[in-house]
């Protein structure tokens, strides 16, 4: 009966890991057009929160997929985001785009190796 259970489980996880990998290049088409966003006052702080959510839901799942630096960088730039947006002063967003950029280039390799 347990190892029913265990076979059970094991196929959930491989369901999420694929569609996750599944993910991964319309999550780089997001963000790469969210940071050009970041480039506009106007459109600043909305693309902030936009590039959060993705992060965190990297961050939830990346080690689940065995993508653990992915999963590192997606929450460094969550904890960042968050404290940029609770300062209250979206301006200054050099950081967030080196930490986007090197979740980005980490994606991307894991595409590549797929």
């Amino acid at each position: 009966m347990e190892q029913d259970v265990q076979v059970q489980m094991d196929k959930v996880l491989d369901r999420v890991r694929s569609k996750f990998l599944a993910s991964l290049n319309h999550r780089i088409a997001a963000l790469d057009q969210l940071s050009t966003f970041l480039k506009q006052e106007d459109l600043r702080e909305r693309s902030l929160e936009e590039i959060r959510t993705h992060a965190h839901q990297i961050h939830g799942i990346a080690g689940l997929a065995d993508c653990a630096r992915m999963g590192s960088l997606a929450g460094q730039l969550e904890t960042y985001i968050d404290k940029v947006l609770a300062c209250g002063d979206p301006s200054d967003v050099e950081f967030v785009v080196q930490l986007l950029d090197a979740l980005l280039d980490d994606i991307e390799a894991v595409v590549d190796a797929l």
